[in-house]
């Protein structure tokens, strides 16, 4: 999440002069009141609006199904998905811990 928001910020203020990279991740959109405010604020509609536009998909695809959002600032878009779905901070632990367990148990159903 934090990668994709400063890749954002960056390739827009790469050629820009006096403008500083905001460390401060906006929770909800808003007016911004200065030209670092509303990159940021722009940002987050983008990616806001790709998570609106991937649940629109998923809800017109499928009847049943969850999106996940990993990361350590899912935060930022969790509030914004009206179908269920599940935030995971250590996504890719998670998934390892139930591959292993998933294989002990197979392993274990086949002796």
């Amino acid at each position: 999440m934090r990668l994709c928001f400063n890749t954002m910020q960056v390739a827009l203020l790469q050629n820009t002069e006096n403008l500083s990279i905001e460390q401060d991740f906006p929770t909800d959109l808003s007016l911004g009141k200065d030209t670092e405010v509303c990159i940021n604020m722009g940002i987050l509609a983008s990616m806001q609006g790709f998570l609106l536009s991937t649940e629109n998909y998923m809800q017109s695809e499928f009847n049943d199904y969850r999106i996940f959002i990993g990361g350590g600032h899912q935060g930022l878009l969790k509030q914004h998905i009206q179908h269920k779905n599940k935030p995971f901070a250590n996504l890719v632990l998670e998934g390892m811990l139930a591959y292993v367990e998933q294989q002990a148990t197979y392993s274990h159903s086949n002796k």
